[in-house]
């Protein structure tokens, strides 16, 4: 198992960016919201862990260790902003022999790979919840934990209670609809293919055209459901498909293969009214580029190099919808990291879930504490993406109306 290992650790380098700065000014920190914790397991050396070989006829016998819960990271600052990891298709032996739980670690290790998510790592609550499957394979003729299956194309999908009655085994989750409500949870699914799905649940507001708007951030619950592609491609799907979708409520920023049309008049509506929640502003529906989430970005010399525009193409559409690079992780494989007006969305996000509705955004602030990552990505080298690595399907929106479960 040591060579797996060393090629995970390899194949994060090339996401993970040095910061080698520090965020000057911090607000006071919220008070930090009382959070009961499962016990944690000591991390074991990788190579005791064995090359253990997938096999679909395999059936578990021992569910002992099913619905288990692991702190694998307590936030040190801030309220804590609660991350759950999950994996399908995981016999009782890939649990008990360490390969589930390395699973999650590696899945928690890409997640916090990129920036802003590295700098603020510190702001997060992290567990695992061990689900022990019956089959080692998803298909209709075998049984795995959380009911996962693969759709058309590159699509997976779960059972959502199922998912949600794992998530709340932790125990600060059992009772408590607010951290459910910006909880993301993302699955590991144990197939060697290229697939990964984001199932997002808009804040309430977003069903009742009547709300009143809720701020300049995404809310909501999340599944980002991953595919265990290979090491390197496994790394991106989670960055994309959690850090991405899930947790900063981006929008896709590539041009779905075989669209060639215009985005619907209806779609760009709804996009536009969820965008007022925080949601999708790394692309803009209006085309108009002096009212963009970036047009300050557009002017600042600072980010000259940064590959900043309005081009038109994104949220899988041609035309209709504009995005602000050409470089980014919402739009190919390997982009230098997320784009400055990711980054931003990603930073807002991170910081009102940490440390309350008190804190405001500061332009200058982050422009200061960017600088690191607007100079590593515009020297960083890109990896060309493989022509079988078609693009993602975009996040499935859920009605909040309807009730979670």
């Amino acid at each position: 198992m040591k060579r797996t290992w060393l090629t995970l650790t390899a194949a994060l380098a090339l996401f993970v960016l040095p910061t080698g700065c520090s965020q000057d000014e911090l607000p006071t920190p919220a008070p930090v919201r009382p959070v009961e914790f499962p016990d944690s397991e000591p991390e074991p050396d990788p190579d005791t862990i064995p090359d253990t070989t997938f096999d679909p006829d395999y059936e578990s016998s021992d569910f002992s260790e099913d619905g288990k819960a692991v702190l694998l990271q307590r936030a040190t600052e801030g309220r804590g902003i609660d991350i759950v990891l999950m994996g399908d298709a995981f016999s009782d032996r890939l649990v008990a022999n360490g390969v589930y739980m390395q699973k999650m670690r590696q899945a928690a290790d890409a997640f916090f790979s990129e920036e802003p998510y590295r700098s603020f790592r510190h702001l997060f609550n992290v567990f695992a919840v061990k689900a022990v499957s019956r089959h080692e394979a998803v298909s209709e003729r075998h049984s795995t934990a959380l009911g996962v299956s693969f759709g058309e194309g590159r699509d997976i999908r779960g059972n959502v209670g199922v998912v949600l009655d794992y998530a709340r085994r932790v125990p600060s989750l059992r009772n408590s609809t607010g951290r459910l409500d910006e909880l993301l949870v993302v699955v590991i699914v144990n197939q060697v293919r290229w697939a990964g799905t984001c199932h997002m649940w808009g804040p309430k507001a977003l069903s009742d055209a009547s709300s009143p708007l809720e701020g300049d951030y995404g809310r909501g619950f999340s599944i980002a459901y991953c595919a265990y592609a290979d090491v390197e491609d496994w790394i991106y799907v989670v960055i994309h498909e959690a850090a991405g979708h899930g947790f900063a409520k981006l929008a896709d920023e590539y041009i779905e293969p075989g669209y060639t049309t215009a985005i619907p008049d209806d779609r760009r509506t709804t996009q536009i009214r969820r965008q007022q929640y925080g949601y999708s502003r790394n692309v803009d529906y209006r085309g108009d580029r002096t009212q963009c989430a970036w047009s300050r970005y557009l002017d600042d010399p600072r980010y000259a190099e940064s590959d900043l525009g309005y081009y038109e193409g994104g949220d899988g559409y041609p035309y209709g919808v504009w995005r602000s690079s050409h470089r980014s992780l919402m739009r190919q494989y390997d982009a230098g990291g997320f784009n400055p007006v990711s980054r931003e969305a990603i930073y807002r996000r991170i910081h009102k879930l940490a440390y309350g509705e008190g804190w405001v955004f500061d332009y200058e602030t982050f422009a200061a504490f960017d600088a690191p990552n607007r100079r590593r990505a515009a020297t960083r080298v890109l990896r060309p993406q493989p022509s079988d690595r078609l693009p993602l399907p975009a996040p499935q929106w859920i009605d909040r109306s309807r009730p979670l479960l």
